[in-house]
């Protein structure tokens, strides 16, 4: 089959490296080829070189001309398949691969719909966009969401009919040499929180949770790597509470398990989530979690036997998860190695592939 891929971009975040893992795998078997809307991205340096990558350079705001320049890609490239990634670009990729009469598209949901703000004319905005979306969606074979609480909401938020929908989870590699980290063992006990520094991340409720755990244990540490719009208004609460000899700002990390190794358990405090791909890269790593009982968060850490659900919002809740583990190391290695069994077994790579794979045959084969 020949497939291409649609991507606002390939820079650093959980659905583009969906994209880049989900590309490699397929060109083993395929032909595979990457459309990035507006940028190409850092991502992109890890794709196979078998992976071919296009740009279409959007600027920000409307772009008429942009379906039929995309068009043009997918007749060239002859695809059997259109794969779609992110809100952003579903209107725009979808009706491009209509008026190149693509025979199979697909649309994956990675998170909830972007929040432009409140106010009468955002609102009609978005039942605007909503509406375009339901009247678009019938050219799509499937829309999958990854996890069933971002399925639920899409139907709920966007409209759009149950029975086009399914649930197909990231999945992450685990090469079969691959084996957790050994615990650490130092004095300090060190959380780590890998993401994009953005509001839905909720970085000051996490701060607010450490220093007060911090005030009852002088061993502790809190590493945020990472890069975003909210980062300067972090660095000022970590300023404000005095956290600075605590909370240590990495900035953007290329090589995460170099900070996963320095770490006894990974802390992620969102108001939203799909399934995090920084969350099964630290269960990965042997390390517990604790997270706010979010999307699809709760799917994907056991609550008290891979990490720690505490309520969305609740710094008191994920003070005392910080603190549980912190002072019985013992059960935050158990924990940890639990996390890495989950991942193993649930979140693997293949079973991600496999499963795009089976949809993009029966699209071709309709």
């Amino acid at each position: 089959m020949r497939i291409v891929q649609v991507a606002e971009s390939l820079d650093f975040g959980g659905a583009e490296r969906v994209v880049v893992d989900l590309s490699n795998a397929l060109a083993r078997n395929h032909d595979v080829g990457v459309i990035c809307v507006k940028r190409v991205g850092e991502l992109a340096s890890q794709l196979s070189p078998d992976v071919a990558v296009k740009c279409l350079d959007k600027a920000e705001g409307l772009d008429f001309a942009l379906p039929r320049r995309m068009a043009k890609l997918l007749r060239e490239a002859q695809a059997d398949v259109v794969h779609i990634h992110h809100w952003g670009v579903f209107l725009e990729a979808t009706l491009a691969a209509s008026m190149a009469k693509v025979p199979t598209i697909l649309h994956t949901a990675h998170g909830k719909y972007p929040n432009h703000g409140s106010g009468a004319a955002q609102s009609a905005k978005k039942a605007l966009r909503h509406w375009m979306e339901r009247r678009v969606s019938r050219h799509c074979k499937r829309i999958v969401c990854v996890s069933e609480a971002l399925l639920a909401y899409t139907v709920e938020e966007v409209g759009l009919k149950p029975e086009l929908l399914q649930t197909i989870v990231n999945g992450i590699d685990v090469p079969a040499a691959f084996a957790p980290l050994p615990s650490r063992g130092g004095e300090e006990f060190v959380f780590v929180a890998v993401g994009r520094l953005a509001a839905v991340k909720n970085y000051p409720m996490m701060l607010d949770a450490f220093a007060q755990a911090a005030a009852k244990s002088s061993r502790m540490r809190l590493l945020i790597a990472g890069d975003g719009p909210e980062r300067a208004r972090i660095e000022a609460l970590i300023a404000e509470r005095k956290l600075a000899s605590k909370v240590l700002m990495l900035g953007f990390v290329k090589d995460v398990a170099s900070v996963l190794k320095r770490a006894d358990a990974y802390v992620i405090s969102s108001i939203s989530e799909g399934t995090p791909m920084a969350v099964l890269e630290g269960m990965r790593a042997g390390l517990p979690v604790i997270a706010t009982r979010v999307g699809g968060l709760p799917s994907v850490i056991k609550d008290q036997e891979t990490g720690l659900i505490v309520p969305s919002g609740d710094a008191a809740a994920m003070s005392q998860a910080m603190t549980k583990l912190a002072s019985d190391r013992a059960a935050a290695r158990s924990m940890g190695e639990k996390a890495y069994k989950h991942v193993l077994r649930n979140f693997s790579l293949g079973s991600m592939v496999a499963a795009y794979e089976t949809l993009y045959a029966r699209g071709s084969a309709a």
